[in-house]
């Protein structure tokens, strides 16, 4: 099995609710796609003016394949694409802060690799940790999630973050199994 056709199938269960743009090229190199997911929730008394409660909701996913070996320097990159571009630009907009009623947003890292990964690289995904808070977390929060996808040995690994999102890559090997398209 081959990142390409595991992406093709994954995209599958995305494309019910996210966005793409494919393929999204940032500071000059290409990746695969970017997804992304808005919601806006609110609550309001007779008029649609008179608002309780507001709260919005985001997640952009960075869908990046690698055919050849997947080394320490290429996770390096993209961890530092998520703090140093997905965070300012994508969660905040450019702003110094979050819209005010931002709740949460996700900024999802999706790995695709081909060969087999080193144990170094999934220590590191294992343990990477970024979340950030905005205005003493009254404006809500952005949180990284990786998920590595080994195709070769059909394995998924994810941090902390990610750890729900581990059922559905699952799902995707499975189905890639039997021979559902």
């Amino acid at each position: 099995m081959n990142t390409e056709l595991f992406y093709n199938k994954l995209e599958k269960y995305y494309q019910g609710s996210f966005d793409f743009t494919k393929p999204f090229v940032l500071e000059g190199k290409e990746y695969t796609a970017l997804a992304e997911y808005h919601s806006h929730i609110d609550k309001y008394i007779l008029l649609k003016k008179a608002q309780v409660w507001a709260a919005d909701s985001h997640e952009f996913c960075l869908f990046a394949q690698y055919e050849k070996f997947f080394c320490a320097d290429d996770f390096n990159m993209l961890t530092h694409l998520l703090v140093e571009y997905m965070e300012p630009q994508l969660a905040r907009k450019g702003k110094d802060n979050a819209e005010p009623n931002h709740m949460y947003t996700y900024l999802t890292l999706v790995i695709l690799c081909d060969n087999p990964v080193s144990k170094d690289i999934i220590a590191k995904v294992k343990h990477y940790h970024f979340t950030k808070y905005y205005k003493l977390y009254t404006r809500g929060y952005s949180e990284a999630r990786i998920v590595l996808v080994d195709t070769a040995s059909h394995k998924v690994y994810t941090n902390g973050a990610a750890r729900e999102m581990k059922k559905l890559y699952k799902k995707v090997f499975d189905d890639l199994t039997k021979g559902e398209m």
